[in-house]
């Protein structure tokens, strides 16, 4: 079942230590599910986890995790989450976009489709 709403992939609390990151985990993991994303754990950029989808078969859209509440023990500030939006090409020719900012995932599938329409033409 498909699920209209939208979540903040990028939360910002004024106290990590006490963010309920695991909620928080649970809902954004849902919702990529609901949009058709995979879970993967893997180590394309020492990520501790990634969510992909492929689309056209042309092009794939990755969500890369980096969670560094394992390190919160020597460094309270490391009690986050933090995210990485890739986008690479499918086959051929290796071409990738890897993005780390405050957007929505709708802004990036959409900066993905752009990035693969202009240039799709270098792909060998």
């Amino acid at each position: 079942m498909y699920m209209k709403k939208t979540i903040n992939l990028h939360p910002n609390p004024k106290n990590t230590t006490e963010f309920d990151w695991e909620s928080w985990l649970n809902s954004v993991e849902e919702y990529l599910k609901n949009k058709g994303y995979i879970k993967y754990k893997q180590d394309i950029q020492s990520e501790d986890f990634s969510y992909w989808k492929s689309f056209r078969k042309k092009y794939q859209i990755g969500l890369l995790f980096y969670d560094f509440r394992k390190y919160a023990y020597r460094d309270p500030s490391a009690n986050r989450i933090e995210i990485m939006f890739k986008c690479m090409f499918v086959g051929g020719d290796r071409i990738d976009l890897d993005v780390s900012k405050d957007i929505s995932l709708a802004a990036f599938e959409k900066m993905s489709k752009d990035f693969y329409n202009s240039l799709k033409k270098y792909q060998k």
